[in-house]
């Protein structure tokens, strides 16, 4: 599979999750009977087989506006000390000043991967164990980022949900217990993400860290 089918892969499974999730909780107030619904809001089932299509063609373009929306507030609420703790103990970088703004900070730290990479390669490493693992954190920071991008696509569903049936609407969702056992379930799954985000993010950090202590190492050891 080549880079731009994994790409609309990528965006498209937060865009799917989204619409799967306000789905959801439109169903939930209605019982889960989908006949109902239809019946209520005059849907044949030709207009709904077309609705399920542009749900499923939405999810990509969806996706993509999800990861913006991500980055953007990534950037905003990153902790400074996750990313100097990739770089803590590593001598080739000493003057290396951060605290200035997480998305700066972050600029220079992969501007310090990527001379380690290059720059500080000793000759004497396997060049292709080194990218061995490089590809295995790129393919560990694009999960991170799917899982941030799903939480988002999740938590925008709801509040779209809330601001047309409460607001819009006026629908006393929360009498509904159908709906509210479901909050609940799709709760469970949020904060399930978000621990698994956390987790992954910082394994992200620590895998990076290794990669560059390894060839400092390697390359302390052949000035010697």
């Amino acid at each position: 599979m080549g880079n731009s089918e994994m790409q609309i892969i990528r965006w498209g499974i937060p865009g799917w999750i989204t619409v799967f999730t306000y789905s959801v909780l439109v169903l939930s107030i209605n019982d889960y009977d989908i006949y109902r619904y239809a019946n209520e809001n005059n849907l044949n089932g030709v207009y709904l087989a077309g609705l399920a299509g542009l749900f499923v063609a939405a999810g990509v373009p969806l996706g993509y506006l999800v990861y913006q929306i991500y980055f953007s507030f990534k950037w905003r609420f990153m902790e400074n000390d996750k990313i100097s703790k990739a770089l803590e103990g590593l001598k080739l970088f000493d003057d290396l000043q951060l605290k200035e703004n997480p998305r700066n900070d972050w600029k220079k730290a992969e501007l310090a991967f990527d001379a380690y990479l290059t720059i500080f390669l000793p000759e004497e490493v396997n060049y292709d164990d080194v990218m061995r693992r490089y590809n295995s954190l790129k393919s560990r920071t694009d999960r991170v980022h799917g899982l941030g991008a799903t939480i988002w696509g999740i938590s925008l569903s709801y509040i779209g949900f809330i601001v047309v049936h409460v607001f819009i609407y006026q629908i006393p969702v929360y009498l509904n217990i159908i709906f509210i056992v479901s909050s609940l379930l799709l709760l469970g799954l949020w904060l399930i993400l978000l621990k698994n985000y956390k987790n992954s993010n910082d394994d992200s950090f620590d895998q990076m860290k290794g990669i560059m202590y390894d060839i400092e190492y390697r390359w302390r050891n052949k000035k010697k």
